[in-house]
């Protein structure tokens, strides 16, 4: 005891220990604190401020449990104490003596006026009442953020009772959440780029994983900074190797596209009506799913995103991984590079916007490797370097896409400016960041990296502040995304059709190599009939020419006389390129001025063909070749 408890119990002494005292003072003697004393020796401080409703119902005086909680109280604890204190009125008195005994007036004072606000939450409502699935499951992720689902589950039935679009609302927020994880993850990771040397890591980095998106190399990056190579459990075990069960389940969290596909109009418009009403797309995108498939006979949509884990080389054990060659990044020379720039400037038309590969200033190039001009409507691209050495074929390909992101991301914007992507004050800006971010994903879905060039590129368009560098290419990231996904998908389509031509110039080739000089000459609009163009628009009957040795007799000509007087344009552009082939001019030039009946000495009947009998001609020249 201290000096001054020795002084009051000097003066008071007979007041607790005279004659008639219980040594308890006037207030008596009171056994109930002997009780509570054995109770709090069976009780668990941990367990008490887990149920302190329990711990209170059990003891006789709040202030019994004093000493076993040391005199404090958490901010949790004072959220259990407040609740208690408003629900449970009989034991209000009980808490005011624990507070009290703990020098915690003024939250007893609170307690007592019953103000209650600074230590429990109200409780959050959320309107359900005539809301559509996507805005409930926004309203949940708004609340509550990664405990969204939780709450929705707490305030809902069983998942399997649920309705329908209970059920749809569910799997919103599932999905919400854990992208909303997904681009928090993305955002710590841009801001980490721009931290002191971590912008140099980051161009390293982005290299090893340029086949996935901006969104997953980055999340890839903030959760395994020393990931080398990744793939998901399937694909090591291909490679002959097995995930450590340490890592096993845990792995890199990445997203994955959910691809739907409709080839049925009843269907789509069924599937779309929904995604309108529920706000997920506009009546614009709507329509144009419509007659992409209308055009093309089969749509594919991203339904939304699914979560995936892939896992490190570093977290993987078995066969011994073959050593990928480095190169230099756009030092390349591209075995395709035709049929690449060839898809490439037919996409851009079919925009609208014409692609010019100039070999010299045109006057407005100046220091740019291209431009895109919304006043002419056109794009032009740099065909040599400053020097006048020829650039990289890959170099060229990744300044066209480049523009081509200009021209379809910023056209009207760069209209009502009146400007081009050659003038500087417009160019750098997001824009830019847009345009060569479409680039380097083009590039890498044709098959090459742009990485060095294009991230050295960005940087130097990114502004001085951190924060303005994240908020730019978190902006930036969706319109990226978007306009390559575009780009790469009608990129495959158009480098198909140049394929399928090669192919079909095949096919004239493996006809003649069927059948004799003589076979051919009698029957010159079969073999017509199987010529397209080549990759450059031109007809390729290099094939005929051959097997008649470049020569042709009287009757030959008489025949291809009748051909181009009986046939189509196309027929006779073709007749035309045959004649031009062997070094027939007079003949080409007379059936081109319409003076082809004087080759014509007798009307002999021809055998024609339709769609049907060239089909079953290639039918029958495949089986040959087979044979063979």
């Amino acid at each position: 005891m201290s000096r001054i408890d020795d002084i009051y119990l000097a003066e008071h002494y007979d007041e607790y220990f005279g004659e008639g005292s219980d040594g308890y003072g006037d207030g008596g003697y009171d056994s109930d604190y002997d009780e509570d004393v054995k109770i709090v020796r069976s009780m668990d401080e941990d367990e008490v401020r887990a149920d302190f409703e329990t711990a209170l119902e059990r003891v006789n005086h709040g202030d019994s449990l004093s000493e076993l909680l040391n005199w404090g109280f958490g901010k949790d604890d004072l959220t259990s104490l407040a609740t208690i204190h408003r629900d449970r009125e009989d034991l209000r008195e009980k808490i005011e003596e624990l507070l009290e005994d703990c020098n915690f007036h003024t939250e007893m004072s609170d307690f007592q006026m019953e103000n209650y606000s600074p230590y429990i939450e109200e409780a959050i409502v959320i309107d359900r009442e005539g809301k559509t699935p996507k805005e409930i499951a926004q309203a949940y992720v708004e609340a509550y953020g990664k405990d969204a689902l939780t709450h929705y589950k707490e305030d809902s039935v069983d998942y399997k009772k649920m309705s329908k679009d209970e059920q749809k609302t569910y799997g919103i927020i599932n999905s919400q959440v854990k992208s909303k994880e997904f681009s928090d993850r993305l955002a710590e990771g841009v801001g980490k780029v721009f931290e002191n040397d971590k912008f140099k890591e980051w161009l390293a980095f982005s290299k090893q994983f340029h086949n996935y998106s901006f969104n997953n190399t980055m999340n890839i990056f903030v959760q395994c900074p020393n990931a080398s190579m990744v793939a998901g459990a399937s694909k090591w075990k291909e490679l002959g190797r097995t995930i450590l069960p340490e890592h096993f389940g845990k792995g890199i969290t990445i997203s994955v596209p959910n691809l739907r596909d409709f080839t049925d109009m009843e269907k789509l418009n069924k599937y779309l009506d929904g995604q309108v009403t529920d706000g997920w797309i506009s009546e614009a995108e709507a329509d144009s799913y419509r007659a992409t498939l209308d055009e093309k006979g089969k749509v594919s949509i991203v339904s939304g995103f699914s979560y995936a884990k892939v896992y490190d080389v570093s977290m993987t054990e078995g066969k011994e991984l073959p050593k990928n060659e480095t190169r230099e990044t756009l030092n390349l020379s591209l075995d395709n590079y035709d049929d690449i720039v060839k898809a490439l400037t037919e996409i851009s038309e079919e925009n609208g916007v014409p692609v010019t590969y100039a070999s010299t200033d045109d006057g407005r190039l100046d220091s740019a490797y291209g431009y895109f001009s919304p006043m002419e409507n056109k794009i032009v691209v740099r065909g040599c370097d400053y020097e006048g050495e020829p650039r990289s074929q890959a170099d060229v390909v990744r300044t066209t896409a480049h523009e081509m992101a200009h021209s379809m991301l910023h056209g009207k914007e760069m209209l009502t400016a009146g400007v081009d992507s050659s003038d500087r004050a417009f160019s750098r800006s997001d824009k830019e960041i847009e345009a060569e971010g479409t680039a380097l994903l083009v590039c890498e879905h044709i098959g090459f990296d742009s990485g060095t060039n294009t991230y050295g590129y960005l940087a130097s368009y990114l502004p001085e502040k951190a924060e303005d560098r994240v908020d730019i290419l978190r902006k930036a990231t969706d319109k990226i995304l978007k306009c390559s996904a575009e780009i790469n998908a009608r990129f495959d389509e158009a480098y198909k059709e140049i394929e399928q031509s090669k192919e079909a110039v095949q096919d004239i080739e493996q006809y003649c190599d069927s059948r004799s000089e003589a076979e051919i000459r009698a029957d010159f609009k079969s073999a017509l009939a199987l010529v397209q163009l080549d990759e450059y628009g031109n007809y390729k009957v290099g094939a005929i020419s051959e097997k008649i040795g470049w020569g042709f007799s009287e009757k030959d000509i008489e025949n291809l006389a009748i051909i181009y007087r009986d046939g189509d344009e196309v027929m006779r552009e073709k007749v035309c390129t045959l004649l031009s082939d062997s070094n027939f001019h007079t003949e080409n030039l007379d059936f081109s001025n319409g003076d082809y009946d004087k080759y014509i000495k007798s009307e002999q009947p021809m055998q024609t063909f339709g769609k049907s009998d060239v089909k079953a001609e290639q039918n029958k020249t495949q089986s040959k070749g087979e044979t063979k």
